[in-house]
């Protein structure tokens, strides 16, 4: 008996290879397919149907992988139809087009889900948006180190650099950016930096007290950086600070904390107030 019943919708249902070419009586294991290519889905994801008649997942029928355990051997000559529904499917394939995640091709939307196995890609969609209507917006972008690129334009050497780039051209929004590295290149914010300093996040606090002769220790140099050599600047050099204040240099020697130095400048700048109005008083 042919299967009856509701047809198939585009994205919402996946409909399987049919495996009623193996049925023979005895087995009761067979691995699951669409187009070929092996899938892995849950039983409670699946509507299977031998010879017309619609099978209980994890009563009639398991699936452990991509192999489906049925409890009693389907009979030779058995037809079946199967398909995975719902909004989540979980794909082993190589690859998933944009159609198997949403109704509209070219687009995931956020109410679409994809479970990848190891090693596979989401690829051709498009805009992966927070919402229907939004472009390139994340709550979160997390870097782990590695290099983040085919977002926008990913400038320098994949493998060489640890980067997020971008372009003034490109559009996109984020609510937390976190790189465990670097951010190579220019940085231009149209807002303003805040960085974490209530007390709450702290412990151990003491004063600083003087800073006048380390700062005097220090010596403003003026530059161009290798990668750079059309501009001047201005800095200090990450290694002399190291040697009188190791805690606003990275790890590597390689980077200065700028922001930071200011409480032993405010420090100083106390101290040599101190020193001219004593100076004052003695006239």
């Amino acid at each position: 008996m042919a299967y009856i019943g509701r047809g198939l919708s585009t994205g919402q249902y996946t409909k399987l290879d049919s495996i009623s070419d193996s049925f023979n009586g005895s087995t009761t294991s067979f691995n699951l397919t669409r187009s070929s290519t092996t899938v892995t889905p849950s039983a409670q994801n699946l509507l299977i149907s031998i010879d017309g008649i619609i099978q209980e997942p994890l009563v009639a029928f398991s699936v452990t992988g991509s192999v489906i355990n049925f409890s009693t051997a389907p009979g030779d000559g058995a037809t079946f139809f199967g398909i995975m529904m719902g909004d989540a499917a979980f794909i082993a394939g190589d690859s998933v087009a944009a159609g198997e995640l949403g109704v509209t091709a070219g687009t995931a939307k956020a109410s679409k889900a994809a479970v990848l196995g190891t090693g596979k890609d989401i690829s051709d969609l498009g805009n992966v948006s927070g919402s229907s209507v939004s472009t390139g917006s994340f709550g979160k972008l997390l870097g782990d180190g590695s290099s983040i690129s085919g977002i926008t334009t990913f400038a320098g050497t994949a493998g060489t650099e640890t980067a997020f780039s971008g372009s003034s051209s490109s559009t996109g929004s984020f609510g937390s950016l976190v790189v465990s590295d670097k951010v190579q290149g220019d940085l231009t914010v149209g807002g303003t930096i805040y960085e974490q300093s209530a007390e709450r996040f702290k412990t151990n606090i003491h004063p600083a007290g003087s800073q006048l002769e380390k700062v005097l220790k220090l010596n403003g140099v003026t530059f161009e950086k290798l990668n750079n050599y059309n501009r001047k600047e201005i800095g200090l050099i990450a290694e002399d600070v190291g040697e009188v204040y190791p805690e606003f240099v990275s790890s590597n020697s390689e980077a200065v904390n700028y922001g930071k130095m200011v409480a032993v400048l405010v420090e100083a700048i106390k101290e040599l107030n101190e020193k001219i109005e004593k100076l004052e008083k003695g006239n």
